[in-house]
């Protein structure tokens, strides 16, 4: 007796069942890398949120002095400020609490991967200073308390995936929602 063995096209449950694994696998992993790249762009957007309010409460807390934050979007980076005066001169730069000591004290947003690419009013050099009222102004570099912001001040951090986060500052009370 003489048995044929048939030929089976196709594949074997066990054949289906690895590719289901490294495909579950390999979504997971990318669906972590995005996610994880999403909350660095959030989280560095609360920080920014968080600095702007530490100005302005060390600005209402401290007589005479104004402070603020600066931005340089050419060189992609932000920091923390007091001045005793309306003027350039004396300009002080402060350690941002929780931040890492860096160069000069500025918060350089190329470490995380994430951009500055648009501070409106502004320009790429911005100055958002407040008064000893709280009060929000802006201005350029060579400014303290420049221009008393009459409309909303919006600064949007980019990713390198191309996702936006805002930080606004509201005129005339500088809340920061």
């Amino acid at each position: 007796m003489h048995t044929q063995y048939q030929k089976n096209k196709g594949f074997t449950l066990l054949e289906i069942i690895a590719v289901l694994v490294i495909a579950a696998v390999a979504t997971l992993v990318v669906a972590n890398t995005v996610s994880r790249g999403r909350s660095n762009l959030a989280g560095r957007t609360e920080a920014l949120k968080s600095h702007i309010r530490y100005a302005q409460s060390m600005a209402m807390s401290t007589d005479e002095q104004n402070w603020g934050i600066r931005f340089d979007t050419t060189e992609n980076q932000y920091w923390l400020f007091y001045c005793p005066t309306a003027q350039t001169s004396g300009v002080n730069i402060v350690s941002i609490p929780g931040a890492e000591p860096g160069p000069g004290d500025k918060v350089d947003l190329d470490d995380a991967n994430i951009d500055i690419i648009g501070i409106n009013p502004g320009g790429t050099e911005v100055t958002l200073a407040f008064n000893n009222f709280g009060t929000p102004y802006y201005g350029d570099l060579n400014q303290v308390l420049g221009n008393l912001l009459a409309s909303e001040m919006t600064i949007t951090l980019a990713d390198p995936a191309g996702n936006t986060e805002t930080a606004n500052v509201t005129p005339t009370t500088g809340f920061v929602p």
